[in-house]
């Protein structure tokens, strides 16, 4: 009697592990569902209010001949444009981790992707006297992405290197391929990635207190490993403090994609 009420109970708690784990993931479903919703919610609240103090801090400068109002009114909107950054970012962040975002892929040009992404950071390189360049002799690499958001995750990587770089410093982009897959490689001789800071740069807001650029808010990384896994592929990151960092961003070439038959 004693066997058979022990079996019964394991029957029923093996028949009840389904139904818990349905619930577990319909209660994940739901709260990500509430997060997205909260966020969309609160980002369409402060963008008019945000585009109002810009267009007003335009104005500002606009009719004053003060130096010290223009300079105030320049910093008020650059602190709004950091702001409406921050929202745009924290969307993007949210519709990915809710799984809510389309993307588009198809086959594009490494070559082509990596070139439209350095030429949005040409001008403020040669400004602060840096040197970016490409180095691939992998021209003719095809690869599956949506090409949009390739070119935003890599941009927030070379812009990372930007930031934490000084004036006659190198950011190379380079590029090798193996048999099912490319490596780009974002590398720098900058400041480094202090030891401590290595379980945390992917985290959201995370801003080193060892780094010397204090004005980033936090989502560029965390942004770029988000859209790299969502092309399946991986990112890496080596870095040596005062000698420089390299990531390292692996995704597959277009022709080792395979289709499984329906």
């Amino acid at each position: 009697m004693r066997d058979s009420l022990a079996n019964l109970l394991s029957i029923e708690s093996i028949t009840q592990e389904p139904h818990d784990f349905s619930r577990v993931e319909c209660q994940e479903k739901q709260e990500k569902q509430f997060l997205k919703e909260r966020i969309r919610d609160i980002s369409h609240q402060l963008k008019t209010p945000l585009t109002t103090l810009s267009i007003h801090h335009e104005l500002i400068e606009m009719n004053t001949s003060d130096p010290s109002i223009r300079q105030l009114a320049a910093v008020c909107e650059q602190e709004t444009d950091r702001m409406s950054e921050l929202i745009k970012k924290l969307l993007i962040l949210t519709r990915l981790e809710t799984n809510s975002m389309t993307f588009r892929m198809q086959s594009e040009s490494l070559h082509s992707v990596l070139l439209e992404t350095i030429e949005r950071f040409e001008s403020r390189a040669n400004l602060e006297l840096k040197s970016l360049t490409i180095q691939s002799e992998e021209t003719n690499k095809m690869i599956v992405c949506d090409r949009f958001w390739l070119i935003e995750a890599l941009s927030n990587l070379v812009k990372n290197a930007l930031d934490h770089t000084q004036a006659n410093d190198t950011i190379r982009l380079e590029v090798t391929s193996s048999y099912q897959s490319v490596q780009i490689r974002i590398l720098d001789t900058g400041e480094g990635i202090d030891p401590a800071d290595f379980p945390h740069i992917f985290k959201r807001f995370y801003r080193s207190s060892h780094a010397n650029d204090q004005h980033g808010i936090g989502l560029g990384l965390p942004l770029a490993k988000a859209i790299i896994e969502a092309h399946h592929g991986t990112i890496r990151v080596q870095s040596e403090k005062n000698i420089g960092t390299c990531f390292t961003v692996n995704l597959l070439l277009s022709d080792k994609i395979v289709n499984k038959p329906s």
